[in-house]
């Protein structure tokens, strides 16, 4: 059985013959999920081969391999209607980088879609609007600047309310009752309750901060919680909103 990934030769130090195989039966997928997992393995240096639509990884990779396949699953769309009108796009010379920012993009957007046999998009006529909206901000990046660009969420930008998260957090790390820290962690809280998952973020990163805040939230408004354990659990959210700010 051959072994690739994404090159010529076998991988180094991995015997495969004594180490055996794992096989992920991915028929139900999508070809465009398909082609997201096999980047993913790419770019982590995983060798595996396809068998139909089986992906075929050794045994001493199955850690990267499961953490490629549930992070494709996490972030999986809504298959196309098979009754619905849909629409063609040719992505014949898009380079490998601008087709795996599509391929996020709208993954995040929860936009249904397929490429075809020949790596041509295709989504639903309804969507034309705001897929030819992403795909102008891959093609074109320079053309469009502030609200020509299209958002995930309409309200505040999500750098800004992480940015008055992490300064609130901060401050209430070192003293779990400052006044300004729990107006501005209230307020930003409000704002992630209500704000779509936005472009770049992975669902459960995005979740996982969501879930710090109103942990946070819920510390502040309670009557009982401890001080060291808001300081504690603001330092948590500190440490956690830090790569993002």
């Amino acid at each position: 059985m051959a072994i690739t990934s994404g090159q010529d030769d076998e991988p180094e130090d991995v015997d495969v013959d004594a180490a055996g195989y794992l096989v992920y039966e991915l028929n139900e997928w999508s070809r465009e999920s398909r082609s997201m997992v096999q980047q993913l393995l790419e770019g982590s240096e995983v060798p595996y081969v396809w068998e139909s639509t089986n992906l075929v990884v050794p045994a001493p990779f199955e850690s990267q391999a499961d953490e490629a396949i549930q992070h494709v699953e996490s972030t999986a769309v809504v298959p196309l209607d098979p009754e619905a009108d849909k629409l063609l796009y040719e992505l014949g010379e898009w380079t490998d980088d601008e087709v795996a920012q599509l391929v996020d993009v709208l993954a995040t957007e929860h936009v249904p879609h397929d490429f075809d046999i020949d790596g041509n998009l295709v989504v639903l006529a309804d969507d034309e609007t705001r897929v030819e909206q992403l795909l102008d901000t891959i093609e074109f990046p320079d053309a469009l600047e502030g609200d020509d660009v299209p958002s995930a969420d309409e309200g505040p930008a999500a750098h800004d309310v992480l940015s008055d998260l992490f300064v609130a957090a901060d401050r209430l790390r070192h003293h779990a009752r400052d006044h300004a820290g729990v107006l501005d962690l209230i307020a930003a809280a409000e704002s992630i309750e209500t704000m779509r998952l936005p472009y770049g973020f992975e669902p459960a990163v995005w979740k996982r901060i969501g879930e710090g805040v109103g942990a946070l939230r819920a510390a502040i408004e309670s009557d009982v919680a401890e001080d060291e354990d808001i300081e504690t659990q603001a330092d948590e959210l500190r440490t956690l909103l830090r790569e993002f700010v």
